[in-house]
């Protein structure tokens, strides 16, 4: 593993524990902080969703490559930046932008999400059916293994459903659970305002 994965690795896992430090009120998560954490986390999924759509040009296409290179390399360092430039920028007191920019992203993230979870249940369709068939034309008497595997790819398919559906929900979830915390942080500023 390089070192831009570790650090995703561990980006990831500090997120996790904030989270539920968050959860159990032992840290407070303002407006900006949430914002950079939406945006960073924006630009890890658009990082993904690239990977997924060069993954199949890059390495017959020099320019391709170098194109590849430079958006992976940029999305990755925007991520990484966007928490230590966005809660120091100057933004106005008026939260609702910050909200709606942070609910933007996020919803918009979920949907990248989704597609890709569908293009890559689709894309491993693609591959079982030609493979099956391939398997088909080249050999009659394979039929019955070729049916057996395909069962079986339907099974990890029907699984795969299944973990995405539960994902969907999780993130529903989590980001109700944001939008709770968006409110009681605007109800704390309300009440200190007061």
């Amino acid at each position: 593993m390089n070192n831009g994965s570790w650090f995703v690795i561990y980006y990831g896992m500090a997120l996790i524990i904030l989270a539920f430090y968050r959860l159990l009120d032992l840290s407070v998560l303002n407006e900006k902080f949430l914002l950079a954490v939406t945006f960073s986390g924006f630009f890890f999924i658009l990082y993904d969703l690239f990977d997924f759509i060069f993954d199949k040009n890059v390495d017959s296409n020099k320019w391709l490559r170098r194109f590849w290179s430079f958006i992976s390399a940029n999305t990755l360092n925007f991520a990484a930046i966007s928490l230590v430039v966005i809660p120091f920028l100057p933004f106005s007191d008026d939260s609702s932008v910050k909200i709606k920019i942070s609910e933007f992203l996020g919803v918009c993230g979920i949907g990248i999400v989704i597609l890709l979870i569908g293009l890559k249940a689709k894309e491993k369709m693609n591959l079982v059916l030609k493979i099956s068939t391939d398997a088909l034309c080249s050999n009659e008497k394979s039929l019955e293994k070729i049916i057996i595997e395909i069962d079986r790819i339907r099974n990890e398919l029907n699984i795969i459903t299944t973990e995405a559906k539960s994902d969907i929900e999780n993130v529903n979830t989590l980001l109700t659970n944001v939008e709770n915390i968006i409110e009681k942080i605007e109800r704390d500023e309300d009440t200190e305002n007061k």
